[in-house]
């Protein structure tokens, strides 16, 4: 898993995330990310079933093709 920061929400139930290479666990679903080998800040869309808030510090789970958020740190 992956920590990120929510910048945005959106109506549908997904969220911006802000992703940066420190906090990425390598080889957690890089295809869908892809922030460690860009080695950049990056901001993914991910599903928000957690209902998190913008500035919300969040674990995120990757797949292919799918972000998820999984936990709100607290």
């Amino acid at each position: 898993m992956m920590t990120a920061t929510v910048t945005r929400l959106f109506a549908n139930g997904k969220a911006d995330v802000l992703v940066t290479p420190e906090n990425c666990a390598e080889g957690e679903g890089c295809a869908a990310c892809g922030s460690c080998n860009a080695k950049k800040t990056l901001t993914v869309k991910a599903s928000n079933p957690l209902g998190a808030n913008v500035g919300d510090r969040v674990e995120i789970r990757s797949g292919i093709f799918k972000v998820a958020i999984s936990r709100i740190i607290a």
